[in-house]
């Protein structure tokens, strides 16, 4: 993989909100700018960006806006990171009007985002072969994940980094993995299942988190990806944090474990909704060795 490089002098970040908006959007934007500007970043958005012009008022703008955001942010060869605003939903609504774009018509640029922009995550490395970010959006840095932007910068950098991994099945002692590692929220995962970008596990090391399911929800979307098959060809499935869910979470995710999985299955922490949301390279070299999960940066910051 060709290591993507972002030059702090001569290159850009977008920043595109192509899902939800929330109350005093244009003034937590302008906090988001300074603050990645004052790391030496240069910013720039669309002046349309938030309109709110939408028929369904938890989009951020038009589905016209958030089409036009992302495609200009793609297009112009001075972005080379694209960075979510916010997540919420709605990137799922515009990801398909791209679907036609070829890989060699955009220059490598890094996305960064999770939760509903797990959508774009996958369009980028199953769709563009660029590998994306799962990290931080713009409000959650200048909130309760604001001290996740020096993790990011240090992945930008080419640092690996690592995550401390507990076992859920008896396949997962002592298990030595190396492979590609993707994945993201678990229901934007699910309802993509059927589509163009259904989620690429063959041969993938997995990750999951999500916000607000419950105990029995999540069960449900987790069988829903082993009847589609997504964990037959899989090397191994990490749990990362279910935030604000109930007191049936960890019950109902070993109990799929023990009756429907026969790879090697972990939780962790720090990925996902909580104050840690450490940043994941999906499409990254990653390896599992000695309960640990190290994936590897495939970019560089100067």
């Amino acid at each position: 993989m060709k290591e993507i490089i972002f030059n702090r002098k001569e290159d850009e970040v977008a920043i595109i909100a192509p899902s939800s908006g929330c109350p005093n959007g244009k003034e937590k934007l302008m906090v988001g700018v300074n603050l990645l500007e004052s790391h030496g970043f240069k910013c720039k958005y669309d002046k349309n960006i938030l309109s709110r012009n939408a028929s369904l008022d938890y989009f951020s703008s038009s589905k016209k806006q958030r089409i036009h955001e992302f495609r200009s942010a793609l297009f112009d060869p001075k972005v080379k990171i694209i960075w979510a605003f916010r997540g919420g939903y709605g990137a799922s609504e515009i990801v398909f009007d791209v679907l036609a774009l070829k890989a060699d018509e955009i220059r490598p640029k890094i996305i960064i985002g999770f939760s509903d922009i797990t959508v774009l995550l996958l369009l980028f490395w199953q769709k563009f072969k660029m590998p994306a970010i799962h990290g931080s959006v713009l409000t959650a840095l200048i909130d309760k994940q604001a001290n996740m932007l020096n993790s990011i910068i240090s992945v930008l950098s080419s640092h690996e980094i690592k995550f401390v991994l507990d076992p859920l099945n008896e396949q997962a002692n002592n298990a030595v993995i190396t492979s590609k590692i993707t994945g993201g929220n678990l229901a934007v995962i699910c309802h993509l299942i059927g589509s163009t970008l259904t989620i690429d596990t063959n041969d993938k090391i997995v990750f999951l988190e999500d916000v607000n399911e419950k105990g029995y929800h999540v069960h449900r979307y987790l069988l829903q990806m082993k009847n589609a098959g997504l964990f037959s060809g899989a090397k191994a499935l990490i749990f990362g944090d279910f935030a604000n869910s109930d007191d049936k979470i960890i019950p109902s995710i070993k109990n799929f474990c023990s009756e429907h999985l026969t790879i090697p299955a972990f939780t962790t922490q720090g990925i996902g909704h909580l104050e840690s949301n450490y940043p994941i390279i999906i499409g990254g070299d990653a390896e599992i060795r000695n309960r640990n999960l190290t994936v590897k940066s495939p970019f560089g910051l100067i």
